[in-house]
């Protein structure tokens, strides 16, 4: 499970797992709390487990910064208490620092994760 999800279930946020071919869009739920949520699922954070693999459409100040692509394809993987993610040329980046309104496709989910959608409160 995210990081964020702990979180969120601090806050009352609904939260669920990610299936392949969720479109994401990274949304700032409360208290600086910066996410995933489903575009057809608003209000709802999805929780991305360690591994999956994101094509991801990366802000401009990103993209000069860190000398990424446009569009990526992105890990998640575990932060030392954040979400992160990792860009194609090895830079991990703690999700909240994208911002929100960031698109996302999730492409691959790791063997052994749930790959169906599961509400928590």
């Amino acid at each position: 499970m995210c990081f964020n999800s702990h979180l969120a279930q601090h806050l009352g946020i609904a939260t669920r797992r990610a299936v392949v071919g969720d479109e994401l869009i990274t949304k700032e739920f409360a208290r600086g709390l910066i996410s995933f949520e489903n575009t057809g699922n608003p209000g709802v954070l999805v929780c991305i487990a360690p591994g999956t693999k994101l094509r991801i459409d990366l802000p401009e100040e990103i993209q000069h910064r860190w000398g990424a692509k446009r569009t990526e394809c992105v890990e998640f993987i575990d932060g030392a208490g954040a979400d992160r993610i990792r860009l194609e040329q090895g830079t991990s980046l703690v999700l909240a620092s994208l911002g929100a309104e960031v698109r996302a496709t999730v492409l691959a989910i790791p063997k052994g994760e749930a790959s169906v959608s599961s509400a928590a409160a």
